[in-house]
């Protein structure tokens, strides 16, 4: 891959557009007029110009305003040279001054049960092959998203510049993250590496709301498909089953507070070459998220049957396997270090991101009750919906009643 850049242009090298944080990155830059060039992925059902371009129609409808549009290079993170043709690479090396490395397959389950050895393939290899291209087109600059839980399963405070402390984690998908970043620290062929660390991202607009975090929606499906089929849960019985007390709390962000903040730090070189946490100062207590997926399975008009002993004995028997992918992710969450994260807010002039209430989460649940825009991502079901469709299967008495109370919402 003998590429070498004589000399390098204005554009930056965007990854992951058609995910939530990438697409809202990708706005805000084309709001401040940074010329982009996006690493798009075709598909079976659309070409990789045919998936910007969906994407695009959303941004502007989403921000009321027309976008030029960007370079979009057809190619794929997993694939060596990112899938790209030469002339491609060619162009980034002679146009391309920096990347902004924002794709990422977000799954939690075990690596070993995925025929692609996801989330390393993508999260880990992939994140080699660009580095290999950019290497061979001597770019020297990298805005990376990570996550802030590359924390795993720590507690107490977690600084910013801390990487790898030989922490335990609770899944794949953190374990990959951190591989990743540190591959990135210890690449001689980056001078330039600026580090974002969000934690659950989610998303509050109200018409063009994008794939958020599967904690939260993993969450809601589980208390969803609890209510649909065994009435709905008394008030703390959901965080209970969790092993929650209910004072605990998650940390969630808004994806617009995230994008702003990448963006803002992104035109600023002087904030360059530092890690953020882009996380909440306070956290979401788990009795809130309690009582907003009580509030959206009440207020979406789904009918629950009548709560039967036997049935919630049985998901206690059985429950625990299918908690299992994403439990160790949702529990309360460690203390994130915020140092460098409030010197650029108040030097890029942004504000904290806001507290959430039961009215945005609730808002926010019963939006993912809705089925999902043709040809975006692909809907993966929930390990507690294969469990409940499983005991149905089993134990059809007890859910016989439940065919007869409404259709299923977003199961």
């Amino acid at each position: 891959m003998a590429v070498i850049a004589t000399q390098h242009g204005p554009f930056v090298l965007l990854t992951g557009s058609t995910g939530l944080v990438g697409g809202l990155v990708l706005a805000q830059l084309m709001k401040n007029e940074i010329p982009v060039a996006v690493l798009v992925r075709g598909n079976r059902r659309q070409s990789a110009t045919e998936r910007a371009e969906f994407l695009l129609r959303r941004l502007e409808e989403r921000c009321g305003r027309h976008f030029v549009r960007p370079i979009i290079l057809a190619g794929d993170l997993c694939q060596p040279g990112l899938g790209l043709s030469d002339a491609d690479r060619r162009w980034i090396a002679s146009n391309c001054g920096s990347v902004i490395h924002s794709a990422a397959n977000l799954l939690f389950r075990p690596a070993s049960e995925h025929p692609d050895n996801e989330p390393y393939r993508t999260n880990v290899e992939g994140t080699r092959h660009l580095l290999e291209v950019m290497t061979a087109a001597q770019i020297t600059e990298l805005h990376y998203v990570s996550t802030a839980y590359i924390a795993g399963l720590r507690d107490g405070m977690i600084l910013e510049q801390e990487t790898n402390v030989g922490q335990q984690f609770g899944n794949d998908y953190e374990r990959s993250k951190t591989l990743a970043e540190q591959m990135l620290r210890q690449s001689a062929a980056i001078q330039s590496l600026t580090v974002y660390r969000p934690s659950i991202v989610i998303d509050l607009h109200p018409t063009t709301s994008m794939r958020s975090d599967q904690t939260i929606n993993s969450a809601f499906a589980m208390f969803q498909a609890l209510s649909q089929r065994f009435g709905l849960p008394d008030r703390g019985e959901w965080t209970h089953r969790l092993g929650f007390g209910g004072h605990e709390r998650k940390n969630i962000v808004t994806v617009d507070w995230v994008a702003t903040m990448i963006a803002q730090i992104y035109r600023r070189p002087a904030l360059h070459g530092s890690t953020y946490h882009l996380t909440s100062p306070n956290g979401t207590p788990a009795s809130l998220l309690d009582d907003s997926f009580r509030a959206a399975v009440q207020d979406s008009g789904m009918k629950t049957p009548p709560r039967r002993p036997e049935a919630m004995a049985l998901l206690d028997e059985h429950a625990a396997p299918f908690v299992a992918a994403f439990k160790p992710y949702f529990k309360d969450d460690p203390k994130f270090d915020r140092t460098n994260t409030q010197h650029a807010m108040e030097t890029c002039g942004v504000a904290d991101v806001p507290a959430l209430t039961v009215e945005d989460l609730r808002d926010f649940c019963m939006r993912q009750t809705k089925p999902p825009e043709p040809m975006t991502t692909t809907t993966r079901a929930s390990a507690w919906i294969q469990f409940v469709n499983s005991t149905e299967r089993r134990c059809p008495s007890l859910v016989r009643d439940a065919a007869h109370h409404g259709t299923q919402i977003g199961l």
